[in-house]
């Protein structure tokens, strides 16, 4: 585990996803200083495209739409002021396997954006941190998707369940709760969901922080056992 400290604040560096050549960076919790980095390990160079994800659905980001990565190198973009990045995700796509993280930072604090995982199975996040609450962020692939929200009181009883529609190649915010004594929610894919990808966010005044929103573990491998 590493830490990134400076004069805008500490943030723990989270683990970023495996070599790919398709990541998607989502619910950034501020648009402001906006840097996207791209690690190229190859001995080619790799170039790189970005696409926005947004409420409205998909477009290619200005001055983003070729991004060149020269062999075994890093390369630091800085994204568009007006890419609403707070209710959006960024498609980054590349025609070899790269790395890629988001930055975002107010005037005392950053934040690190990386990449989602594929939400194939439920999520639990808790509603709220030090009061304030959490931001969830949906994202839908090339096929609209269906999630849905279900929250639960610190005693684990049902508080209420929601079905939200994200548009192909969109972002949706998801309301937050409205059901006193929430504690935590779980967000799954419904059933009959296309490809759908999960981030959330927290803000309090100039205090920000980012995290993929992973499926949780279903199973645990015990080691076998015989009683005699």
């Amino acid at each position: 585990t590493a830490t990134d400290a400076g004069s805008g604040g500490i943030e723990v560096v989270a683990p970023t996803a495996a070599l790919a050549k398709a990541h998607v960076l989502s619910a950034a919790p501020v648009n402001s200083a906006a840097r996207l980095a791209i690690v190229n390990p190859s001995t080619s160079t790799a170039h790189a495209k970005v696409e926005v994800s947004g409420p409205d659905g998909s477009f290619s980001a200005q001055g983003l739409e070729n991004i060149a990565v020269e062999p075994e190198s890093v390369r630091v973009v800085a994204v568009p002021a007006q890419v609403e990045l707070a209710q959006s995700a960024l498609h980054v796509s590349s025609d070899l396997p790269v790395a890629a993280s988001l930055t975002v930072a107010t005037a005392s604090d950053f934040a690190s954006v990386v990449p989602a995982e594929e939400l194939s199975g439920p999520a639990v996040l808790p509603t709220a941190l030090a009061g304030v609450p959490i931001q969830l962020v949906v994202t839908a692939g090339p096929s609209a998707a269906n999630v849905e929200v279900e929250d639960f009181s610190a005693q684990m009883e049902s508080l209420g369940k929601v079905q939200i529609a994200v548009s192909a190649g969109s972002s949706v915010l998801v309301p937050g709760s409205t059901n006193r004594g929430a504690a935590y929610r779980i967000v799954q894919p419904a059933a009959d969901s296309g490809k759908v990808w999960a981030g959330a966010n927290w803000r309090n005044k100039n205090l920000i922080a980012s995290t993929v929103v992973r499926p949780a573990p279903l199973t645990v491998t015990a080691p076998g056992v015989s009683v005699r």
